[in-house]
């Protein structure tokens, strides 16, 4: 509908000359277009998961250093938020079995999140911890918090409330899924006022 309104809007003649006006409503007509791709993508993604021919392509990779990696890719978005990223890895080397390309996605998911609705100059965190035959990650944030309600639902797919922004309400769908892909399982702890913590529990070997 913004797409369609803007269209309508270019083709008024006190828009068109006014080059100003014009770089708006284009501007608005391609970040709608971006995130209509990111909505049919994520509804294709979360066709194949449900329908369970999520293939997994697994080796044996460091878990550490894929947080690491996803922190550094997000870096410049927390610093356009005035926010940080703070690495609280274990001390253990922890290798696991899981697809590289899947697990990378979740943990960006994640942190592209926190950044996103934690508002800005938040503190975000990454820690790792082994526990018995499993690995642990957390993702914890210090923004406004999810009431019960939303916490309780908010892995399900197409599910926004105003508590987590204006995203498809699939990408934490589509992690949890992984997640469980993996033998593993995604929750979540939040407080309002005080933040929310992502947790990933998943075996080592699975």
């Amino acid at each position: 509908s913004t797409i369609s309104l803007a269209c309508e809007a270019l083709l008024d003649e006190s828009v068109i000359k006014s080059p100003a006006m014009a770089t708006n409503f284009i501007g608005m007509i391609n970040a709608e277009n971006k995130r209509l791709g990111v909505l049919v993508e994520n509804a294709l993604r979360t066709a194949v998961l449900e329908r369970g021919q999520l293939v997994l392509k697994k080796d044996i990779h460091d878990i550490n250093r894929i947080c690491s990696e996803a922190a550094s890719n997000v870096k410049l978005l927390a610093e356009q938020n005035q926010s940080q990223i703070k690495l609280e890895l274990s001390k253990e080397s922890l290798q696991a079995s899981i697809d590289k390309v899947h697990f990378t996605n979740v943990i960006y998911n994640l942190l592209d999140n926190a950044i996103k609705y934690s508002g800005t100059q938040a503190l975000i965190k990454i820690k790792t911890l082994k526990k018995g035959d499993n690995i642990i990650i957390k993702v914890i944030d210090n923004g406004p918090g999810m009431d019960e309600q939303t916490r309780k639902r908010v892995f399900e797919p197409f599910f926004t409330t105003k508590d987590i922004g204006e995203g498809t309400g699939l990408g934490l769908s589509i992690s949890f899924a992984i997640i469980e892909a993996h033998g593993g399982e995604m929750d979540a702890n939040s407080t309002i006022g005080v933040g929310t913590t992502f947790i990933l529990k998943f075996p080592i070997k699975a």
